[in-house]
């Protein structure tokens, strides 16, 4: 009993521990809750402050969205849009302010804007009343002027009408000229009918010395034939049926002119070409218009000449044609040689140059007399017989006959000396001899291949003889 008394008395004391300390806990939640609910009404008010604020500040974005903008399209635009569209505003209209007043500055508001376009249309307005009063002067003017125009009218018209008399008078003296005029014609149509009789008379005259001389032309003329046949029948020259190839540029100051034959044709350099007239046919006998030699292949059809006779009356133009006997594209020329060759009329023979040039050429040659015999002989492929003249000794002279007639069976052209270096295009350099008392006894002559003679020098060219121009297309021997 005395044990569940005391369990008792313990457990009340727990109880009222507990409750002491719950009240406690009970008081301090209470003074919590107090703050907070102060904090709670401190904060909704501040709140209800923010929100009347951003409800003002809505309200003045909007006016001020209406006032940049229209009110259809302002719903919904971000206050950066609309700073955009203030500024562009600005630069637009400012940029027409200032190109009507340019010393206007970009405003940078709407209400500077404002101002200045008041100010610039005071200005034009300024300025269109000032044109207004010139215009008033201007009609004050021209009713000056038209008074004045008027008078001068009246003044013109009174000298048209002085200037119509003066026609009229004008035009009886002239009708009265023509009647003269016409006499004077009529006699001069005497004398001119007369003057054309007597015209006749000289022309019959004339016409009767004319007839005399063609006839003497005609007899000429049958005399020449006669010649020309016997000359005919003395030799036949032939000349080539094609050109080798054209002349594509001349520097006439340089004394060069390029060709279209090259390294693909097999073209020789120091080969010598004679030049024919565009429109010149192949094959006809008019003699060479200038003279050149290869100095330079320069591509596959290119080559560089220079000029080695011409004749400034008849230039070397482009197009014209080419032509040498020693030679052919992508062939190998055979000749055949008759006779004393002396290209330089010396009273030697030549043969030794010939045969360089030849072989420098790329030809060849088939036949040839050399003291007395026959050297080869002529084939089908020999094309041309190069006649020199006709030797002295009878071994030589029946040798040149057996060739001409064998180059006849075989249907090889037959070509003289001369014709033959001129159409090569090779010309006949001019020998010099040094006389005096430094006279050393030697002479400048061509080289043994028929190349370019070097100067020595030794010749003062005031005293070298000078060279009359040549003929047009004439010949070198």
């Amino acid at each position: 009993m005395a044990n569940q008394n005391q369990g008792m008395t313990i457990a009340v004391i727990i109880f009222v521990i507990l409750t002491v300390i719950s009240m406690a806990i009970a008081v301090v939640f209470v003074q919590q809750s107090g703050e907070l609910q102060k904090q709670l009404s401190v904060a909704e008010k501040k709140a209800k402050d923010s929100s009347d604020l951003a409800d003002a500040t809505t309200l003045e974005f909007n006016e001020v969205k209406e006032i940049i903008m229209p009110a259809a399209d302002s719903n919904g635009v971000a206050m950066s849009a609309v700073s955009e569209r203030f500024k562009a505003d600005l630069k637009k209209h400012g940029d027409r302010l200032k190109n009507i007043a340019t010393e206007t500055t970009v405003p940078q508001s709407y209400s500077q804007m404002l101002d200045s376009a008041m100010a610039a249309l005071d200005q034009r307005n300024t300025a269109l009343e000032a044109e207004r009063v010139r215009l008033v002067d201007t009609e004050k003017q021209k009713a000056s002027l038209q008074g004045t125009y008027e008078a001068q009218v009246t003044q013109f018209k009174q000298q048209a009408d002085a200037v119509v008399k003066e026609k009229a008078d004008l035009q009886s003296k002239l009708t009265s000229s023509e009647e003269r005029l016409k006499n004077v014609q009529l006699e001069v149509t005497a004398k001119i009918d007369q003057s054309q009789a007597e015209t006749q008379k000289v022309r019959q005259e004339l016409q009767k010395t004319i007839d005399d001389q063609k006839e003497k032309i005609l007899q000429l003329e049958g005399a020449l034939a006669k010649l020309n046949e016997r000359l005919t029948s003395f030799i036949e020259v032939q000349f080539a049926a094609t050109y080798d190839g054209e002349v594509t540029k001349v520097n006439p100051s340089a004394r060069t002119v390029w060709i279209n034959l090259g390294s693909y044709d097999n073209l020789p350099k120091s080969l010598t070409f004679s030049v024919q007239a565009r429109g010149v046919p192949a094959g006809s006998q008019v003699p060479p218009k200038a003279k050149l030699e290869v100095t330079e292949i320069l591509s596959d059809h290119l080559a560089e000449c220079r000029i080695i006779e011409d004749d400034l009356r008849n230039p070397i133009l482009p197009g014209d044609n080419i032509f040498t006997q020693m030679w052919a594209p992508g062939q190998r020329t055979r000749f055949a040689f008759a006779g004393k060759i002396d290209i330089d009329n010396n009273g030697s023979d030549d043969m030794d140059r010939v045969r360089a040039m030849v072989a420098r050429a790329g030809g060849q040659i088939d036949a040839e007399v050399v003291n007395g015999e026959l050297r080869g002989k002529l084939d089908i492929e020999t094309r041309y017989l190069v006649l020199g003249a006709v030797p002295a000794d009878k071994n030589s002279a029946d040798r040149y006959n057996e060739l001409t007639a064998e180059a006849e069976r075989l249907g090889i052209q037959r070509v003289p000396m001369a014709v033959f270096f001129d159409q090569i295009g090779y010309k006949r350099e001019a020998r010099t001899q040094t006389f005096g008392s430094g006279a050393s006894g030697t002479r400048d002559l061509e080289a043994p291949d028929g190349g370019q003679r070097v100067s020595n020098g030794r010749v003062t060219p005031i005293f070298e003889r000078r060279k009359p121009p040549a003929a047009i297309g004439g010949s070198s021997y």
